[in-house]
Formats: C-alpha cells, sequence, structure tokens
C-alpha cells in the first residue's frame, strides 16, 4: 500500500470514528420525552388536570390523619403533640381495590401492600393518559422503574398474625422487588423492572435509571415513578423523637420559621420514550428531559447531614451533560423539606450553579412542591418532576405556597433568587428550561433539567370528552403542525346525550347529524383557537352512512385536516371513521364536514309570510300526521308550536323556546362560555343552531344594542324563533329531495341557514335490524368494554329453533355441532366488525360439549375479545336454563383464535379427481350413511350432501356438487364455505378409519365426538354459489397410534382442482354413554333432592376455589378460566385438597392452564368413573 493509499484510508477511517463517537454522545443525551402522568395526590389530586389545578390555585393538602387510617388514641402509651400527626393524607380508602380487573385473585390482593396496588393503578391511568392502551403493550420491551421505600404493611401485618397464618403472599405482596415486579409481570412486559430504595430521592432516582436506560437501548419505552404511604402511626413517633418533624405538621420550605418537615403520601407515574420515537407515534409530549444525573454526598460530618459542595458538584455536572446554559434555566422545583438549616445550603448551591451572570430581572425562580403536599419521601422526586413537566406545558411557573418571612440564614439580597409569589407566565421570547432536584436522607442525590419541546416536536393534543361519560378518556393519537392533520379517537355512549335514543329509524337508534356538526366545531375550536371561529360556518355535509347504534357505545376515529384555499376561502375538513378501519376511504367513512371562513351578510325575511301559507297545524298534530312508526322522533325533537305548510314545499315553524332550549342542550358551552364564545362576533348569520342552551331568560346582564355577542345572546332568549324550510325533488323516482332550513328570530334576522340538504327515501331493508334468537342470531347486551377491547354477546339456543342440532344426535342427545360454535363467534364478530373476513381459526377446542333433549333450552354467552388489528379470541359459555336449575354456572363450552390475515399455501397443491379411481370403495350417499353412521350416533338429512365417498384404509374422499338443495335441505342459506367445509370434516372422518377402529367406534354404548381443531386455514372465501364442485380429502394423521382417539386432516378443492382451505388437526375421541350423560350433567346444578356425584364435585371445587382465593361462591367469575384467577400456588393448594378428598391426583397444568371449575369436575368425574376409554 503507497503511502498516498495509506494517508486515504487513514483520513476515512478517522471520519467513520469521529461519527460513531458523535453518534454515541448523541445518543447518551438524547431527550427524553415525557407523554404521559398517572398520580394520586393530597389534596384529593388524581389526574394531571387536578394537579395543576392544585398547585394553581395556591393549594393545601395537609391534613389531620384520617379517621379510618388509625385510631390514635390507641397509640402506645408516648406523650405527643397532635400536630406532630398533621401530614399530607390522600383521601383513598385502600381497601377498594378491583383485584379482578388486574387478574389477581381476592385472597393475594388482601396481603398486597397498598403502595403496590397504588402504584399499579396509577401506570394504568399513565398509560391511559398517554394515549396507550395498557392490553396493546403486552409482550413489548417496556421498562419499570418503581422508587418505594417503606414496608409499613408488613410490619403491621407481622405484629398481628399468628404463625400459623403466615403465608407465601406476604413475601410477594410486600418486598420492595414485586412492586416493579407485578406491574411488568400484570402487563406482559419484557424490559427492565426494578425497584430503587435511595430514601427520599427513590422516585427521581427511579426515572433517572428509566433516563439512561432508555438511551442505552435497554427498552424502548419506560414506566418510572415512586409510590410512598404512611400506613402507622410508629414512623411519626420516630421521627417525631429524632426532632425530625415541624411543630405545626407543615413544611415551611424557604420560611423564617422552618423547623422540620412534614410527612406526606402519595405515588407518581410518567411514561417516558425517547424523543424520536415519541415524535414519529405522534405522542403528545408534556416536557422533554434533558438530563439526570445521580450521586452521593461522600464522607460528611454525618450520615443524613447535607453538604453544598456535593450538590453543587451534582448540578453543574448535570448541566454539563446539556447544551443548556445556566441563565437559561427560568425555574428551579427545589428539594425544599423545610429546616432551618437544610434550606439554606441547598439555596447556596442553586444560586451558585444557576445564579451566576443574571440580572435582577430575570432571577431563578424557586419554589418547592413539599409546602403544598408534604415531604411525599419515595414519591418526591416524581412529584416535583411532574410539577415541573405540567409547568413547561401550561407556559406557566407557579406560585409557591406563601411564605410568612423568608429564611433569615440566607443572603436574598446577594442572590438572583426568587421564591415565586404568584404564577407568572413563561415568556415566549426565551427556551423553557427548568430543573427539579431530590435528596435522600442516606446521600444519595439526584437532579433533573427539563425543557419544552421544540416546536417542531411538540404534538397539539385534545382531549374529546365530547359526551361526558367515563368511557371518554381516549386523547389524540398525534398531531403533526407540519401536515396540519390530526386524528382523534373517541367513544359515543347511547346514553351520554338525551336526543340520541329518540331518534329512531324502523326502530334503529341512528345518529343524528346535528352531534356531527357539534364534534366537528369542538375539535376545529380546539384546534384553530375560540376567537378564530368566529368567522367560520359548516359546508358542504355529506352524509355517506349512518352511525347505528347496535350496541351501547360507538367508537369513532375523527380526522381533522386543513384544505388548500378554495375561492380565496381557509378551508378544513373534519371525517367521521369507525375506529377500526385501518384505511380512510371513502367505503368506511360514515361522514365528512367543511369548516370555511367568510363572512354572512344580513338577511331578513317578513314574518307576515306565514298568512300566505294554506295549511296550518298545531305541534301535537304535525308530528302525528308526519312522523309515524317507521322514523320516530321523539320528545326532545318535538320543538315546534305551530307549523305552517304550503303545497309541500315550504313550511315555517315557531318554535317553543323553553322547552326547546332545555332539550337541545349544548355539550359544551355554560352561559360564560357562550358570551365569551359570540364576543366579537360583529355579523348575522354564523352562529350554530345546535348550540342553544339553557339560561335563565330572565337574565339581562348580557343584553346589549346591535349586532354583536349579545345581541346573539338575546336572540336565543326571545320567545319567538322561526326555522322556514324550502324542500324540492331532485330525482324523478321521487326518492331523493333537496331542502333548505334558515332559522329567524321574531325580526327576521337570520340566526343559522343550512343549504342544500339532500334527504333520501329509503326502506327497511336499508337500515340493518338487530335480529332475535329464532333466527340463530346472538343479541347485542350492554357490555361491550372499548377500553379492553372485549365484548359480550348472548343467545338463546333450543333444540326446535337451532338447525342442524336434531340431526346431530348421539344416543337420545342432541349434540351441538363443532360448525354451529363457529357461526356463533362469526355473526358476534361480525356485530363487531361488519366487514371482518376470517382466513384462519387455530386452537379450537370444545372442552364441554352442548347437549339438549327436546324441549331443553341453554342460555348461550359469546365473549370477544380484540388481541391485535386483525386477530380476535373467542370463547363460548353455555348454562342449562331448566327451571328446576337452582345454582346456574357457565361452563366453558368452545373457544378459538381467529384471523382475517390473508392466507398463503405453504406450497402448491393441486387435485386430480380422477385419484378416487385408485380407491378400494365407492359409496354413494345412502350406503355411505348406513353403513358409518348406526344407531348410537345419527346424522340426519341435514347432513346428507356428499353424492359419493370414496374409502380406503387411513384416507376417503368426498364430492358436494348440487349445492342449492344442500342450502335447501340445511335451512341456513348464508353458509359460506368456511361453515361448509367444517361441516363436511365429521361424517368424512369416519370414512377414513381403518375396519377394527371403526368397529370399536361403533361398538355397544360408545361413540364419537370431535374435540379440538389445531388449524382451519381459508386461501378462498367465495360462497357456495362459486363452486361448482368441492372435494374434500380426509388423511389419518395419526395412523400409527389410533387407540382411542384419532386425529385427521383435511384438504378441500374446487372444480378446478385448486386448494381453497384445509383443516389440520381434527381429534375425535371415543366416548362412552355413560360419560356423555355425566357431562350434560355436571352443566345442570340440580336441586337438592336430585344431587348425584357430579354435582358434589362440582360443590366441591366451588367451595375449595372461593376459599383458595378468598372470595365467596357467588363472586366467582363465571367467565374465568382458573388459569388466569389462580397462580401456582393457589393451583398447588387446589391439587392437593383434590388429593386428600377426592383421592384423584391430577396433572398441576389441568389447573393452571385452561379449564374452569366445571370443565374441572367434568374432567375428575371422568377420571374417577374410567369413562374416557
Amino acid at each position: 500500500m503507497s503511502e498516498d493509499e495509506l494517508i486515504k484510508q487513514s483520513i476515512l477511517e478517522i471520519r467513520r470514528l469521529k461519527k460513531e463517537l458523535l453518534q454515541l454522545k448523541l445518543e447518551k443525551n438524547e431527550p427524553i420525552a415525557i407523554i404521559g402522568i398517572g398520580c394520586t395526590f393530597p389534596g384529593n389530586v388524581s389526574t394531571p388536570e387536578e394537579f395543576w389545578q392544585f398547585i394553581s390555585d395556591k393549594g393545601d393538602g395537609i391534613c389531620e390523619p384520617i379517621k379510618q387510617r388509625w385510631d390514635l388514641t390507641n397509640t402506645a402509651n408516648i406523650d405527643y403533640e397532635k400536630n406532630f400527626f398533621k401530614g399530607g393524607f390522600i383521601s383513598q380508602d385502600f381497601s377498594e381495590f378491583d383485584p379482578l380487573f388486574f387478574g389477581i385473585p381476592p385472597k393475594e390482593a388482601n396481603y398486597l401492600d397498598p403502595q403496590h396496588r397504588l402504584f399499579l393503578e396509577d401506570t394504568w391511568k399513565a398509560l391511559i393518559d398517554a394515549g396507550i392502551d395498557p392490553k396493546s403493550i403486552s409482550g413489548s420491551n417496556t421498562g419499570v422503574f418503581c422508587g418505594i421505600t417503606h414496608s409499613e404493611y408488613l410490619q403491621m401485618m407481622l405484629s398481628e398474625l399468628s404463625a400459623e397464618e403466615l403465608n407465601a403472599y406476604i413475601t410477594s405482596g410486600n418486598c420492595l422487588n414485586f412492586a416493579a415486579g407485578r406491574v411488568s409481570y400484570l402487563l406482559g412486559l419484557n424490559g427492565p423492572s426494578l425497584a430503587i430504595d435511595t430514601a427520599c430521592s427513590s422516585s427521581l432516582v427511579a426515572i433517572h435509571n428509566a433516563v439512561q436506560s432508555l438511551r442505552a437501548q435497554e427498552c424502548n419505552m419506560a414506566i418510572a415513578g415512586g409510590v410512598s404511604l404512611m400506613l402507622t402511626p410508629q414512623t411519626f413517633l420516630l421521627l417525631k423523637n429524632g426532632n425530625m418533624l415541624a411543630s405545626d405538621g407543615r413544611c415551611k420550605t424557604f420560611d423564617d420559621g422552618a423547623d422540620g418537615y412534614a410527612r406526606g403520601e402519595g405515588c407518581g407515574v410518567v411514561i417516558l420514550k425517547r424523543l424520536i420515537d415519541a415524535v414519529a407515534d405522534g405522542d403528545r409530549i408534556y416536557a422533554t428531559i434533558k438530563n439526570t444525573l445521580v450521586k452521593h454526598d461522600g464522607k460528611k460530618s454525618g450520615l443524613t447531614v447535607p453538604i453544598s459542595s456535593s450538590q453543587k458538584m451534582l448540578l453543574q455536572e448535570t448541566l454539563a451533560g446539556t447544551d443548556i446554559e445556566a441563565k437559561d434555566i427560568s425555574y428551579s422545583e427545589a428539594h425544599g423539606t423545610g429546616t432551618f438549616l437544610g434550606d439554606p445550603i441547598e439555596l447556596e448551591a442553586l444560586n451558585a450553579v444557576y445564579g451566576q451572570d443574571r440580572s435582577k430581572n430575570e432571577p431563578l425562580n424557586i419554589s418547592s412542591i413539599k409546602s403544598n403536599f408534604g415531604h411525599l419521601e419515595a414519591a418526591a422526586g416524581v412529584a416535583g418532576l411532574i410539577k415541573v413537566a405540567l409547568s413547561i406545558y401550561n407556559k406557566k411557573i407557579p406560585a409557591h405556597f406563601p411564605v410568612s418571612r423568608l429564611n433569615s440564614n440566607f443572603d436574598w439580597e446577594n442572590s438572583a433568587l426568587n421564591v415565586v409569589k404568584d404564577n407568572l407566565e413563561w415568556p415566549e421570547n426565551k427556551r423553557r428550561v427548568a430543573t427539579v432536584s431530590s435528596f435522600g436522607a442516606s446521600g444519595t442525590n439526584a437532579h433533573a433539567i427539563l425543557e419544552e419541546a421544540q416546536e417542531s416536536a411538540r404534538t397539539k393534543t385534545i382531549t374529546l370528552p365530547v359526551y361526558k361519560k367515563k368511557r371518554c378518556w381516549y386523547k389524540s393519537q398525534g398531531t403533526d403542525y407540519t401536515f396540519q392533520q390530526a386524528s382523534y379517537l373517541f367513544s359515543l355512549d347511547i346514553d351520554s346525550v338525551p336526543t340520541i335514543r329518540e331518534h329512531r329509524i324502523f326502530g334503529t337508534v341512528i345518529l343524528t347529524g346535528s352531534i356531527y356538526l357539534d364534534t366537528a366545531l369542538k375539535i376545529a375550536k380546539e384546534w384553530l383557537g375560540e376567537k378564530s371561529l368566529h368567522r367560520f360556518s359548516f359546508g358542504n355535509v355529506t352524509l355517506l352512512r349512518p352511525i347505528i347504534f347496535e350496541k351501547q357505545c360507538v367508537d369513532l376515529r375523527v380526522t381533522f385536516e386543513k384544505l388548500d384555499f378554495v375561492n380565496q376561502t381557509e378551508s378544513y375538513r373534519v371525517k367521521f371513521f369507525p375506529q377500526v378501519s385501518e384505511g380512510e376511504d371513502n367505503d368506511c367513512m360514515y361522514a365528512s364536514i367543511d369548516i370555511q371562513r367568510n363572512h354572512i351578510s344580513a338577511v331578513k325575511i317578513d314574518p307576515s309570510y306565514v298568512n300566505k301559507c294554506k295549511e296550518v297545524y298545531n305541534g301535537d298534530d304535525f308530528y302525528g300526521k308526519f312522523w309515524g312508526n317507521n322514523f320516530i322522533l321523539g320528545k326532545p325533537f318535538h320543538i315546534f308550536d305551530k307549523i305552517w305548510r304550503n303545497d309541500g314545499v315550504i313550511a315555517v315553524g315557531l318554535c317553543r323556546p323553553i322547552d326547546f332550549i332545555k332539550r337541545t342542550n349544548a355539550y359544551g358551552l355554560d352561559p360564560e362560555s357562550l358570551i365569551a364564545y359570540l364576543t366579537g362576533l360583529l355579523f348575522k348569520g354564523a352562529l350554530p343552531y345546535n348550540r342553544i342552551i339553557e339560561l335563565d331568560s330572565q337574565d339581562k346582564a348580557f343584553i346589549g344594542t346591535g349586532y354583536d355577542s349579545c345581541f346573539f345572546y338575546e336572540s336565543l332568549l326571545k320567545e319567538e324563533l322561526y326555522a322556514v324550510a324550502e324542500i324540492k325533488k331532485c330525482s324523478d323516482d321521487h326518492c331523493q329531495y333537496n331542502g333548505d332550513v334558515t332559522m329567524y328570530d321574531v325580526e327576521g334576522h337570520v340566526l343559522c341557514k343550512m343549504t342544500n340538504i339532500v334527504f333520501q327515501v329509503i326502506d327497511r331493508s336499508a337500515i340493518p335490524q338487530i335480529a332475535s334468537p329464532e333466527k340463530r342470531s346472538v343479541n347485542v347486551e350492554n357490555k361491550s368494554s372499548n377500553v379492553l377491547r372485549q365484548w359480550t354477546f348472548s343467545t338463546e339456543l333450543e333444540y326446535e329453533t337451532y338447525p342442524l342440532i336434531g340431526d346431530h344426535l348421539t344416543f337420545e342427545f342432541a349434540l351441538f355441532p363443532a360448525v354451529g360454535y363457529i357461526d356463533l363467534a362469526i355473526q358476534a364478530i361480525k356485530k363487531v366488525d361488519p366487514s371482518y373476513k376470517f382466513t384462519k381459526i387455530e386452537n379450537l377446542k370444545i372442552a364441554q360439549p352442548i347437549m339438549l333433549h327436546k324441549g331443553d333450552k341453554y342460555k348461550i354467552r359469546t365473549l370477544i375479545d380484540k388481541t391485535s388489528s386483525h386477530d380476535y379470541v373467542y370463547n363460548v359459555h353455555a348454562y342449562s336454563d331448566k327451571k328446576n336449575i337452582i345454582n346456574k354456572e357457565w361452563g366453558l363450552s368452545s373457544g378459538a383464535e381467529v384471523t382475517d390475515l390473508p392466507q398463503v399455501p405453504e406450497e402448491i397443491l393441486t387435485f386430480d379427481p380422477e385419484v378416487v379411481n385408485t380407491y378400494d370403495v365407492k359409496y354413494n350417499m345412502k350406503e355411505f350413511f348406513d353403513l358409518f353412521w348406526g344407531d348410537d350416533f345419527i346424522l340426519g338429512t341435514s347432513y346428507h350432501f356428499m353424492e359419493n365417498v370414496w374409502r380406503k384404509d387411513f384416507e376417503a374422499i368426498g364430492v358436494i356438487r348440487n349445492f342449492e338443495n344442500y342450502k335447501k335441505r340445511i335451512g341456513i342459506a348464508d353458509l359460506t364455505g368456511c361453515f361448509l367445509q367444517v361441516y363436511m370434516s365429521l361424517p368424512l372422518a369416519m370414512a377414513a378409519i381403518p375396519d377394527e377402529n371403526l368397529k370399536k367406534a361403533q361398538g355397544d354404548e360408545a361413540t364419537c365426538i370431535a374435540v379440538s381443531v389445531k388449524r382451519f386455514v381459508i386461501y378462498d372465501d367465495s360462497g357456495l354459489d362459486h363452486y361448482k364442485e368441492l372435494w374434500a380429502h380426509a388423511v389419518l394423521a395419526n395412523k400409527d397410534v389410533l387407540d382411542n382417539k384419532w386425529i385427521t386432516d383435511f384438504k378441500f378443492y374446487n372444480e378446478k382442482g385448486t386448494l381453497v382451505a384445509k383443516v389440520d388437526g381434527v381429534e375425535f375421541h371415543i366416548m362412552k354413554k355413560e360419560a356423555l350423560e355425566l357431562l350434560k350433567k355436571s352443566m345442570e346444578t340440580v336441586e337438592i333432592n336430585q344431587i348425584d356425584k357430579s354435582i358434589d364435585v362440582l360443590t366441591f371445587l366451588q367451595t375449595e376455589v372461593s376459599d383458595i382465593v378468598g372470595m365467596e361462591v357467588s363472586q366467582l367469575d363465571e367467565n374465568i378460566h382458573l388459569g388466569e384467577l389462580m397462580d401456582s400456588i393457589m393451583a398447588l393448594q387446589l391439587r392437593a385438597k383434590i388429593e386428600k378428598h377426592l383421592a384423584i391426583l391430577l396433572p398441576l397444568n389441568n389447573i393452571t392452564t385452561t379449564k374452569s371449575v366445571n370443565e374441572l369436575a367434568s374432567d375428575i368425574i371422568i377420571r374417577s368413573n374410567g369413562l374416557l376409554i
């Protein structure tokens, strides 16, 4: 290599290394975004909004101990001052915890430290605040970092429980490490999980570790915070005897009267992401963390004594790791415990590092949340960090709790520090940077620097409690200023707006157009600001398809985008989509509304016009004549006292002012907001009609003159309002009409105008109807949960009403067929997602088959759980509805996983019909069923659809050709190919069994039933009408070990020989008649005089499970699997009881996998009687 080449290569290598070093430096100092906050603090603070309001109002969270917490009169015989026990208490009753919501058995929850419970709850709240479904992050690389110090709950239990009462849950419920580990376990998180104890600095140290973990790529998102609760008075006594507590129970931070600290309690959790990821995901960003650092004081005069030099070093090194100068920092949230000597030491460090080179006009503003809440100990650091993040987000520096006289042990005159007395606006002309400190009693100190997200990184978030219900917690999924487009999610409850239920077409509740307008206006107002809306109006309102309330709640996704200028008018477009839709095409869009900036000139109408109309109706006559049974407008829509009509073209209505104002209650404006909304409105005519709200008609305080806001305010209160409608036909077939509606006051001034409204005439078939049980459809109950993406559907199943049951008989039972469970699941999922197309069903199990006699009736409940955008899990539960049943318990009958992702065969397979010539025997349909289906298992005519069957050992082929006759015979016209293929499996499987095994399956008092399907894949989802022929090929998969069960694989081909579907791993069991009878009885808990062994087992299990998990028998969730209710410790306890009392040793996974109590009872019965061959 020449010298020039060597130099050239060296230069390239140096450049590469510099680039790597730069990248490492960037990663080391990468900003971290705070995207979600969950909290519970003194002063009834439980949300970020309540936190901000509390500190903005200089809130005081100090109070006496809650009576339910402890009784001081029973405390040890020690003299004390009552004020020592004052502090920042939260009002939450720790016994109010929903363990089953988090999958925790109630018995385990009794031993669970309330700190662990609270941290779990606030983690959930923080994720929700970040717009993240907690279920959606299972399996993600998310870290959990929890600052926690005390174990007072453990101390209480150890002092109260006897040696016999001690158990393993005391360890897992109280050891500090489980506070973080349980969150990771319950949410299914795979990132780091740490509980950190550095005394008072624990939570800020936890956040530091989270920041470092994110920068080191150890996790992609972090849950970080801290928790501390005051559960015993003994800790107060210890601190009081150590002269650490303030005499009046207050942290008098920076005050000359500071004499110790006041204890506080609470929990704070923040959700963190790397800034680049938060921006890419469109997250709302409260603030960014520029740098954090943790250091120890080292050797000093005492272990718990603070030292100024160490604090200075901590601040200097934290600042050095950023691109920020000391003078850029406007606000420091101090540790500020309120001790006479401790506060000046911290003030000296702050002034030395951040107070230099400042003018008197730009001081370093300081404050401390401890003066409001008390010292939250392990949660103190995160409380300060949340305060700083909210201050940056709201662009204000909140006031410090009032100080009587500044601490005289610090030279305030010659410092650059300013204790904030009143809330300050944060200037726009400089970077919004702030710091927060948290110092630990053991000498471990933490410091963090936060900054406002740059404008290019900030996202504009709109909370849409459009209709104020608990469900409406959804947050923005992100807004990008560059593209001027946003997407919002919200949930509309049928009970949230009075008018929704009163708007019915053919009996079906359909959303009114006014709510579209209201939602569009609310979004635009939030996005553009209220003042800019004063010159906007609606245009091009297009309702493409109605929002139909087939269940209690409808989830919507609303997009808002800026359009190009049209005719010199600034325009925006609001679109409404189903929340589950992936695209934004018009096929799935509900509605589109344009909002335009324009000026509407004054328009007047002559009220005497009504004298020219030929027909006059009072309000009741009008609604009775023109609104019949097919389109019902309830009383909230009855707003007219009198209507004048002229040849069906023009109509004028006189509104009922008081009733109208009450019933069209605006969804977001109170009187003061209305006045503010109208202020500066100098034109006439753009007030949306659905903004009329209830006001005191006697209140004339705001009434003015002229066409200003007071004119419109007054107009709404006038005793007479007129609505004029003009309509004309716009299609020859009388199916479409076009109209205009204008509202005027009595003087003829325009209040609102809607033009070019198109009305469509429809018939009943255009409106989906909720089917009845007789139509074999599931009926929606009010049990949908869009937070957890779970839905519950129910129906009744009768021997006489459901097709196929009477033709699927074993012994004297009608056995509900496998295809029936798939039918229930498909109908239920179609209710949730009408466009869903099944392409694969996996792990279908028939755990407890439904068996009916004539006259029997079963309650069926289908649970749907959406696990991803394409996947669902369903479970079908049932119980017998006989009148003599007293203890009705749901039993799991079947379950499976489904997807709609397109499926591609692993290999190209084709079928040649000529292959049947190589088979041993050919049967026509009658011969086949006579030979293979005898007296013990009868398949009726509904199953007689294969023209011919060819058979040889381990294989069989069948063909269907006449599909029309098949559909008529089965009585179900809407079956698709997927039903048919499963439906063909059972009959054909019998033909693939060798003769010697077939005789066993057809033996006396025994038959075969299908118990599971491994996989069912559809490559072609065409219906029956697209097939001329359908060939099925069955092959035994376990031909070497048949014994008493067999597994069969099926492939299905069309007339061209193309593979259209396959069914893998259909497992059949040979069952004795007695086993089936006991299985049926296990689903029926009968009266006492009819109890047999099966009921004894069921009752025993219900009692023992309830005792082990710590709940009443009546509280057992009828749908829950034991694996979800019990952990391995509880499962071992149950197995031991079963072995002791029933003399049966069960495999542990029989309890910890997917069995319910009913299934486990059936399993035990079968094993104890030797009924499973």
